[in-house]
């Protein structure tokens, strides 16, 4: 199995990343990996047990179930159908408070190719690198921008009325 980790910290407090990155409102506004996230049997934030497909910029399309939902610590995927390429695919999103308005946000990726592609690997972990390392930084613009939004109105970017603390 290969697993690909990368961190990142962003300017925004650690509810309201983790809650920003999870939210199906909110994540076509920040993800440049999917085009569409179809959540199964819920409308807008998953829970542990929550299936999710995922549409993809290149095409691609992946079922997995939530197997970890932890506010605002972290999240684990599991993938139950994908990309015939892959035989396994899991993946973790942790959120670690720096400060109040700092959170270091790391994605990790494990995967196993199918056999015959096996030779591959090295540009798999390649690909998902540069996903991950686009995605945090996406993740981070989006929230940075979302939060300061937030910070200015009281009006959070995944609900029409204010929040008052």
């Amino acid at each position: 199995m290969n697993t690909i980790k990368h961190t990142r910290e962003i300017q925004a407090p650690v509810d309201f990343l983790f809650d920003y990155s999870q939210r199906n409102s909110c994540r076509l506004d920040w993800d440049p990996f999917v085009t569409q996230v179809d959540l199964h049997d819920c409308h807008d934030l998953p829970e542990e047990g929550t299936e999710v497909t995922v549409h993809t910029w290149n095409r691609m399309e992946m079922t997995c179930r939530y197997v970890q939902f932890r506010r605002p610590d972290c999240i684990a995927i599991k993938m139950l159908k994908g990309p015939k390429a892959l035989k396994t695919f899991g993946g973790a999103w942790r959120f670690d408070a720096l400060s109040a308005d700092r959170t270091a946000t790391t994605f990790t990726y494990s995967f196993t190719l199918v056999r015959w592609l096996r030779p591959l690997e090295l540009f798999a972990k390649l690909y998902f690198r540069w996903d991950m390392w686009r995605r945090l930084r996406a993740l981070q613009h989006g929230a940075e921008r979302a939060f300061a939004a937030f910070a200015a109105s009281g009006v959070t970017p995944w609900i029409a009325e204010p929040v008052h603390p």
